[in-house]
Protein backbone atom coordinates (compact mmCIF):
# COMPACT_ATOMS: atom_id res chain seq x y z
CA UNK A 1 0.00 0.00 0.00
CA UNK A 2 1.65 3.09 -0.92
CA UNK A 3 -0.41 6.49 0.75
CA UNK A 4 0.65 9.91 -0.74
CA UNK A 5 -0.13 12.80 1.03
CA UNK A 6 -0.94 15.90 -1.23
CA UNK A 7 0.41 18.74 0.88
CA UNK A 8 -1.62 22.48 0.41
CA UNK A 9 1.15 24.95 -0.64
CA UNK A 10 -0.02 27.38 1.10
CA UNK A 11 -1.82 26.25 4.11
CA UNK A 12 -0.76 29.03 6.45
CA UNK A 13 0.48 26.53 9.26
CA UNK A 14 4.20 25.86 9.11
CA UNK A 15 3.00 23.01 11.68
CA UNK A 16 0.37 21.56 9.01
CA UNK A 17 3.10 21.66 6.44
CA UNK A 18 6.04 20.09 8.44
CA UNK A 19 3.88 17.32 9.46
CA UNK A 20 1.88 16.57 6.04
CA UNK A 21 5.53 15.95 4.65
CA UNK A 22 6.55 13.90 7.10
CA UNK A 23 3.74 11.86 7.05
CA UNK A 24 4.41 11.88 2.97
CA UNK A 25 8.08 10.74 3.58
CA UNK A 26 7.41 8.42 6.25
CA UNK A 27 3.61 7.40 6.18
CA UNK A 28 3.64 3.88 4.67
CA UNK A 29 6.70 2.82 7.19
CA UNK A 30 4.48 4.27 9.87
CA UNK A 31 1.43 2.54 9.21
CA UNK A 32 3.69 -0.71 8.86
CA UNK A 33 5.58 0.07 11.94
CA UNK A 34 2.30 1.03 14.09
CA UNK A 35 0.62 -2.70 12.74
CA UNK A 36 3.56 -4.37 14.09
CA UNK A 37 3.64 -3.40 17.41
CA UNK A 38 -0.04 -2.37 17.82
CA UNK A 39 -2.08 -4.60 15.12
CA UNK A 40 -4.18 -3.70 12.30
CA UNK A 41 -6.30 -1.14 14.36
CA UNK A 42 -3.09 1.43 14.80
CA UNK A 43 -2.13 0.51 11.31
CA UNK A 44 -5.80 2.18 10.53
CA UNK A 45 -5.38 5.00 12.96
CA UNK A 46 -2.39 5.85 11.32
CA UNK A 47 -3.71 5.82 7.85
CA UNK A 48 -7.24 7.89 9.34
CA UNK A 49 -4.52 10.56 10.70
CA UNK A 50 -2.86 11.09 7.21
CA UNK A 51 -6.63 11.12 5.63
CA UNK A 52 -6.95 14.09 8.32
CA UNK A 53 -4.20 15.70 7.32
CA UNK A 54 -4.52 15.66 3.99
CA UNK A 55 -7.94 17.75 4.63
CA UNK A 56 -6.32 19.84 7.42
CA UNK A 57 -6.09 23.44 7.11
CA UNK A 58 -3.82 23.86 10.42
CA UNK A 59 -2.56 20.86 12.59
CA UNK A 60 -5.43 20.31 15.27
CA UNK A 61 -5.05 19.11 19.14
CA UNK A 62 -6.38 16.31 18.18
CA UNK A 63 -4.28 15.27 14.94
CA UNK A 64 -0.90 16.38 17.88
CA UNK A 65 -2.38 14.09 20.04
CA UNK A 66 -2.64 11.30 17.54
CA UNK A 67 1.35 11.76 16.60
CA UNK A 68 1.95 11.58 19.90
CA UNK A 69 0.19 8.98 20.68
CA UNK A 70 2.19 6.84 17.66
CA UNK A 71 5.10 7.93 18.83
CA UNK A 72 4.60 6.84 22.74
CA UNK A 73 3.33 3.25 20.33
CA UNK A 74 6.72 2.81 18.89
CA UNK A 75 8.37 3.65 21.93
CA UNK A 76 7.09 0.72 23.56
CA UNK A 77 6.02 3.99 26.24
CA UNK A 78 3.35 3.81 28.05
CA UNK A 79 4.63 5.82 31.44
CA UNK A 80 1.79 8.62 31.63
CA UNK A 81 -1.08 6.57 29.62
CA UNK A 82 -4.92 8.16 31.20
CA UNK A 83 -6.61 5.12 32.43
CA UNK A 84 -9.17 6.06 29.55
CA UNK A 85 -6.05 5.75 26.71
CA UNK A 86 -6.13 2.81 24.22
CA UNK A 87 -2.20 2.55 24.36
CA UNK A 88 -2.45 -1.19 23.58
CA UNK A 89 0.83 -3.43 22.28
CA UNK A 90 0.14 -6.43 20.12
CA UNK A 91 2.50 -8.79 22.61
CA UNK A 92 1.62 -12.06 20.61
CA UNK A 93 4.05 -10.51 17.78
CA UNK A 94 7.46 -11.84 18.92
CA UNK A 95 9.86 -9.30 16.90
CA UNK A 96 13.31 -10.32 16.94
CA UNK A 97 15.29 -7.13 18.50
CA UNK A 98 17.89 -7.52 15.86
CA UNK A 99 15.51 -7.66 12.98
CA UNK A 100 15.00 -5.66 10.30
CA UNK A 101 11.64 -5.28 11.49
CA UNK A 102 12.72 -3.56 14.69
CA UNK A 103 15.26 -1.68 13.25
CA UNK A 104 12.99 0.24 10.73
CA UNK A 105 10.50 1.09 13.58
CA UNK A 106 13.09 2.42 15.40
CA UNK A 107 14.41 4.75 13.22
CA UNK A 108 10.71 5.77 12.24
CA UNK A 109 10.19 6.43 16.00
CA UNK A 110 13.27 8.77 15.87
CA UNK A 111 12.46 10.48 12.82
CA UNK A 112 8.84 10.98 14.67
CA UNK A 113 10.82 12.52 17.23
CA UNK A 114 12.61 15.20 15.44
CA UNK A 115 8.73 15.75 13.87
CA UNK A 116 7.37 16.54 17.80
CA UNK A 117 10.34 18.73 18.35
CA UNK A 118 10.24 20.66 15.23
CA UNK A 119 6.48 20.92 16.12
CA UNK A 120 7.04 22.29 19.60
CA UNK A 121 9.50 24.40 18.58
CA UNK A 122 6.76 25.83 16.38
CA UNK A 123 4.43 26.69 19.03
CA UNK A 124 3.53 29.78 20.30
CA UNK A 125 2.29 28.66 23.02
CA UNK A 126 4.45 26.02 24.29
CA UNK A 127 1.47 23.82 24.82
CA UNK A 128 1.11 19.89 23.89
CA UNK A 129 3.82 19.68 22.16
CA UNK A 130 6.41 20.99 24.87
CA UNK A 131 4.52 18.92 27.91
CA UNK A 132 4.96 15.75 25.44
CA UNK A 133 8.67 16.85 24.85
CA UNK A 134 9.26 17.38 28.54
CA UNK A 135 7.05 14.17 29.60
CA UNK A 136 9.98 12.23 27.41
CA UNK A 137 12.76 13.53 28.19
CA UNK A 138 12.08 13.05 32.03
CA UNK A 139 11.45 9.27 31.16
Amino acid sequence: MRTTLRTAAHSGDPQLTAAQLHLAEHGDALISAAELVGGAERGRRVLRLIGDLRKARRLTNGAKVELVALHRLLSLDPLGAAEDDDLDFDFSLMLDPDGVEVEEICLQTDALFDLLQALASMEEDRGIMAEVLARQDAA
